[in-house]
């Protein structure tokens, strides 16, 4: 290894810059690498400027003494991390262990709050997942601008939460909030002009299905008129509409463009927002001027099944050869009746005539 290796590992990976050969700050704990003729030394300083002994190693040349001296940089890094990520675990266990005066908060509880503790304002939201995949409280220090901020604009305030989230999420079951770069975010969302903030979200991660779930107009969303989009949003959540944006998305990445007839299908099964569902018979999902022709498509198909049994050890033997026939029939029946038909709706007619002659079978084996 060469020393300009070593500096642009260091560069990559973020590490301290250690004092290499006199150049750079000898500060308590850090590296040094020092030259005499034919022999490397390194070791870690101490607070008044000498080496902590333990730490003394010599090497008889430059290669294996630079690999050292990375090897103990990506160490310090290590452990710095560790102690700052304990500091910032206590520092929130102390906040949450505290009385806390809630000082503004909207319907929702969901929604961040701000809270006041030993004088101090922050803003409390909930987010990530522990190890009980339960969702982690975070507090970030704000000031009583943001907190003016907060109150007065609701857009910028759900802006300020879909960006935090990722934050959250980043911090795993049970490390810190990168508060820096939580603070950071304060200033430009809730005071910056629509156009810089707008431009920011081209930048950062944001949880667009918050949003969603809030009201906003998807399609602005994904043009990025996010101020625009939020005019729909509310203090209530509503994850059956993210839940239809996943199908949607998922749809589209496969191709499909259901037709008005191909939705109320999907709905009638109860299958719409969730393709992976068992179905069951949702009549009162599908708009009453298309149920006539659903309940149209039902009927083809339970002519073509009529007579059609699964064995009564389907359920314990799980023998696909007789719910396929089914399935097979069912579908090639309502491809012929209704050849426009997606493949998703046309699944999803044959998918509910299985399920139904396996709760059959069910039934006369509980008898």
């Amino acid at each position: 290894m060469t020393i300009d290796e070593l500096k642009q590992i260091i560069r990559t990976e973020a590490l301290e810059m250690p004092v290499l050969y006199g150049a750079g700050e000898t500060r308590n704990d850090a590296a040094v690498l020092e030259r005499d003729g034919d022999t490397w030394k390194f070791y870690l300083a101490n607070e008044r400027g000498g080496m902590h002994e333990s730490t003394y190693r010599t090497f008889t040349n430059e290669s294996d003494a630079l690999e050292y001296t990375l090897l103990k940089l990506r160490q310090i890094k290590k452990a710095s991390k560790s102690l700052a990520d304990l500091s910032a675990r206590k520092q929130n266990d102390a906040i949450e262990a505290s009385p806390i005066e809630v000082v503004f908060s909207r319907e929702n509880g969901w929604i961040p709050k701000v809270i006041r503790k030993d004088g101090a304002l922050y803003l409390m939201l909930g987010g990530g997942a522990d190890a009980n995949h339960d969702a982690r409280t975070f507090f970030i220090p704000i000031s009583k601008a943001h907190l003016d901020g907060i109150k007065s604009d609701f857009t910028r305030h759900m802006l300020l939460w879909s960006a935090l989230l990722p934050l959250c999420d980043e911090a795993g079951t049970h490390g810190p909030l990168n508060e820096s770069a939580a603070v950071a975010l304060l200033d430009p969302i809730l005071f910056g002009s629509k156009a810089d903030v707008e431009a920011l979200f081209k930048e950062i991660k944001w949880d667009k299905r918050r949003l969603i779930a809030q009201g906003a107009t998807i399609e602005l969303l994904e043009r990025g008129d996010i101020f625009t989009a939020l005019k729909s949003a509310g203090t209530s959540s509503d994850w059956n509409l993210v839940w239809e944006y996943d199908a949607n998305r998922d749809r589209a990445r496969r191709g499909v463009q259901l037709s008005p007839l191909d939705a109320a299908l999907l709905k009638y099964t109860d299958r719409y927002l969730h393709g992976g569902k068992s179905p069951m018979r949702t009549p009162d999902a599908v708009t009453p001027e298309l149920l006539p022709q659903v309940l149209d498509i039902i009927t083809v198909a339970e002519q073509a099944s009529a007579g059609m049994e699964l064995p009564p050890n389907w359920s314990t033997q799980k023998q696909d050869k007789d719910w396929d026939k089914i399935k097979e029939k069912v579908e090639r029946a309502v491809r012929e009746a209704y050849p426009t038909l997606v493949d998703d709706a046309v699944k999803t007619v044959g998918f509910l005539m299985c399920s139904e002659a396996a709760d059959r079978v069910r039934k006369k084996t509980a008898q």
